[in-house]
C-alpha cells in the first residue's frame, strides 16, 4: 500500500470550495433575475397605464367631451391629465403613476380631427 496520508482532506477542500463558488453564482443569478423582473414589470405597468389612457384621452379628444383636467383610476393605477386648447390644437399633459413608479408624457391632438400631431415622451426630470 502507498503512501496516501493527507490526500482526503485537499480534495474535500477543493471540492467543497467549487461547491460553494457554485452556490453563490447561483445566488447572485437569482437576485438579477429578480430584480431585472421587478424593473420589467414595473415598465410594463406603466406603459400598460399610459397606452389606457391615451385611449381614453384620445376618445374625449375625438368627442370634444375632454376637461381642462381629470384623472383616471385604474386596476394598476392612476392617470392625471391637464388639457391645453387653442384654437386648431389641444395639448394634453397626463402623468402615470403606479406603485412608486412615476412617468409624465404629453401629447398634441389636432383638433378637427382629434388625430395626435406630436408626442413628448418622460417629460419629467
Amino acid at each position: 500500500m502507498t503512501n496516501q496520508n493527507g490526500f482526503i482532506l485537499p480534495v474535500t477542500l477543493f471540492v467543497s470550495t467549487l461547491l460553494i463558488a457554485f452556490v453563490f453564482h447561483a445566488i447572485f443569478l437569482m437576485a438579477s433575475d429578480r430584480n431585472f423582473f421587478q424593473s420589467s414589470y414595473a415598465h410594463f405597468q406603466i406603459q400598460q397605464l399610459r397606452e389606457n389612457a391615451l385611449a381614453e384621452i384620445g376618445e374625449r379628444v375625438r368627442s370634444t367631451s375632454l376637461p381642462e383636467s381629470g384623472h383616471f383610476s385604474y386596476d394598476s393605477g392612476t392617470v392625471t391629465f391637464t388639457a391645453l386648447k387653442s384654437s386648431e390644437q389641444v395639448a394634453v399633459t397626463f402623468t402615470v403613476y403606479s406603485g412608486q413608479n412615476t412617468e409624465t408624457d404629453r401629447m398634441i391632438y389636432r383638433l378637427p380631427d382629434g388625430q395626435p400631431v406630436t408626442w413628448f415622451e418622460k417629460t419629467n426630470p
